[in-house]
């Protein structure tokens, strides 16, 4: 009796979907705001705001919608490989595949120029 008891409590508890779970994804690309689908890095900074670093520039996701920086935002280079967070002030360091780097203050992107004396 005990058997069959428990056999249908798991019985129950099985079709009302008790055992089952599910995932909700959303998915960011280029069709919502990146300015391409392949990313190198991400990084979050001490305000919430995601930092995502890619062959076309950096985005600055807020948590709606995405604003991307290039060049032309004073970026040292576009194809942006690593993102750096300095957890004491506001300071991002990017760096670039061609080995050039970038600040970004808190307000404007610098370019980082090494003197090879």
């Amino acid at each position: 009796m005990n058997k069959l008891l428990l056999f249908l409590v798991l019985l129950v508890l099985a079709t009302n979907g008790a055992f089952t779970q599910t995932f909700d994804f959303k998915v960011y690309n280029s069709s919502i705001g990146l300015p391409q689908n392949y990313i190198y890095a991400v990084k979050q900074d001490r305000n919430g705001f995601i930092w995502i670093a890619t062959a076309e520039g950096v985005s600055r996701y807020d948590g709606m919608s995405f604003r991307n920086f290039t060049d032309k935002d004073s970026l040292a280079d576009n194809f942006t490989r690593s993102i750096y967070i300095n957890p004491n002030d506001d300071r991002i360091l990017l760096g670039h595949n061609n080995g050039s780097l970038s600040v970004y203050d808190g307000k404007q992107f610098k370019k980082i120029v090494i003197d090879e004396a």
